[in-house]
């Protein structure tokens, strides 16, 4: 009688003491699956301590040597220098050689391993993470458990999708975009609302990919300009994931009707039928992308949850190509840091790594320091905390206005006020432009937006 299938009931039963041999064996033997898997494949994944030992001096050659092959001297040395440095015990030696014996042999079913790489990679990613969970889980930290899983498989998921460019090989597909001013069109990125700014921007605007950070001190219109952004990206066909940590989201949503259809803030319960019909000619005036508005607590939001809302997004077949928070400085980060300063800074990066990974405009703002309400000029060192937000964003953006600029007021004008470019990645910096605002109708620029609604609707409503 046949002995009954038993499928495996733990991830050391699937993928047994074996099937790792052979894994190190296509880390040694394969130079190219060396390269390729050193951001994967970790040391604590393997069961057998031997086993852990030859990946860790596998990986750690090929990230300080990656051009060279890891040859049998070079495994023996490093042996060696373990037992000197009593990390591995002199009686030990004998097991690592027979060891290394069976991984120096090319694995029979080589092209199988190499598929199942990305489920055994993934289990045991999961598997580190939930063990290092478990003092977090006798404190009910179920959120914070939640985040690591899933951070744990969003690496392994994003390694995965890997994408050479030949630099080289397409020199003439890059000369013809060059020479190409309708492809040129192509590559331009979010405006930022001023036309005159847009133009010092390599291109001319904030590309996929980049990090725009607008500094002011509280009331100089960040979150007015981070709508603004929003609905230009959306005029430009874009879909925007926008996220208000301060701001109730039927202000955020009356504040887009204001300044979609030139109608005042206040007086838009009054002329509830024309915002329709402004409305209307404008989505038929226009290829409308989407704002997908989330509404959250602040210190609520991190980097991780942006993630998954961006996949499940994309699951849907909804492709997002704008990311907007109001504002970053109050996320959270993923990670336990105690000192707010320090959270700020890794919030940031993880900002900019979405952008990366998700090939998305990553725009938000972060309130200048005390010292910035007595300088003309809001520059990079004005941003308040951590002065690694400045390091991560491709682009700041300090808001400067004096009492008199702010005072000025002619033909509706709600103030005079400069953009002063403080850091441009590929580009000119310093630079001051100078812009008169409508925050009545929450714009930016009120002489461009005015000639919108001139071109769209035929008059303003005073």
């Amino acid at each position: 009688m046949a002995t009954p299938y038993t499928p495996a009931k733990t991830i050391k039963d699937e993928f047994s003491p074996d099937f790792q041999k052979d894994i190190l064996a296509l880390l040694y033997l394969d130079p190219n699956f060396l390269r390729l898997s050193s951001e994967t494949i970790k040391p604590e994944h393997f069961d057998d301590k031997v086993d852990a030992t030859y990946a860790e001096i596998f990986i750690s050659f090929v990230k300080k040597f990656p051009k060279d092959s890891i040859t049998k001297e070079v495994v023996f040395h490093e042996i060696s220098k373990r037992i000197k440095t009593k990390r591995i015990v002199e009686d030990e030696r004998t097991e690592y050689v027979k060891t290394f014996v069976r991984i120096a042999t090319t694995p029979k079913a080589l092209e199988y391993v190499k598929t199942e790489i990305r489920r055994f990679v993934l289990a045991k990613s999961l598997e580190v993470e939930l063990v290092g969970s478990v003092d977090l889980l006798r404190k009910g930290q179920y959120k914070e458990i939640i985040d690591r899983m899933t951070a744990a498989y969003t690496k392994v998921e994003s390694t995965e999708k890997r994408v050479d460019i030949k630099v080289v090989g397409s020199v003439g597909d890059r000369v013809a975009l060059l020479k190409d001013p309708e492809a040129s069109l192509t590559r331009a990125g979010i405006s930022t609302g001023l036309p005159e700014l847009d133009a010092k921007l390599y291109r001319k605007g904030i590309g996929k990919g980049e990090m725009l950070v607008i500094c002011g001190s509280p009331g100089r219109g960040k979150s007015i300009w981070l709508a603004n952004l929003t609905m230009a990206a959306v005029l430009q066909g874009n879909n925007v994931l926008y996220y208000t940590l301060e701001m109730a989201s039927d202000i955020v949503m009356n504040r887009f009707d204001a300044m979609v259809t030139g109608i005042p803030f206040v007086d838009l319960i009054k002329h509830a039928d024309l915002v329709a019909e402004r409305w209307g000619i404008i989505q038929r005036s226009f290829k409308f992308g989407e704002i997908f508005l989330h509404d959250l607590p602040p210190r609520y939001l991190t980097p991780n949850m942006i993630r998954r809302h961006i996949r499940s997004y994309e699951e849907e077949g909804i492709r997002i190509d704008a990311l907007v928070v109001d504002y970053a400085d109050i996320m959270a980060s993923d990670r336990r840091i105690d000192e707010r300063r320090l959270e700020h800074g890794d919030v940031y990066e993880q900002l900019r790594a979405i952008g990366k990974e998700c090939s998305v405009d990553v725009m938000t703002a972060s309130q200048a320091n005390r010292d910035s309400l007595r300088k003309k000029d809001i520059d990079i060192d004005s941003m308040a905390e951590d002065f690694s937000k400045a390091m991560t964003a491709d682009y700041v953006i300090g808001l400067s206005q004096t009492k008199s600029e702010e005072a000025y007021c002619s033909d509706g004008c709600t103030g005079i006020m400069r953009a002063f470019l403080a850091k441009n990645r590929n580009g000119p910096k310093n630079i001051n432009v100078e812009f008169y605002t409508d925050f009545t109708r929450m714009r930016i620029s009120k002489p461009m937006m005015d000639e919108f609604d001139r071109t769209h609707f035929g008059r303003l409503i005073t």
